[in-house]
């Protein structure tokens, strides 16, 4: 159960720094993809709204 449990922390450390990169850290994707749009690069899928509002209030939190 052990070994189970440090896989577990694993995946969710795993996780926490890829939706880091995605939406919440600093430089991240989500925003990265979202100036390309503003920019006028045409796109075929839109990233959700949850992720677009999380991206936007970590932005917003950096700025303080």
């Amino acid at each position: 159960m052990n070994i189970i449990g440090d896989k577990i922390k694993s995946a969710q450390l795993s996780h926490d720094e890829a939706m880091s990169k995605l939406g919440t850290g600093n430089g991240n994707i989500i925003k990265k993809v979202e100036e390309l749009k503003r920019l006028g690069a045409k796109t075929t899928k839109d990233i959700p709204q949850d992720l677009l509002e999380k991206a936007e209030e970590s932005d917003a939190d950096a700025n303080f």
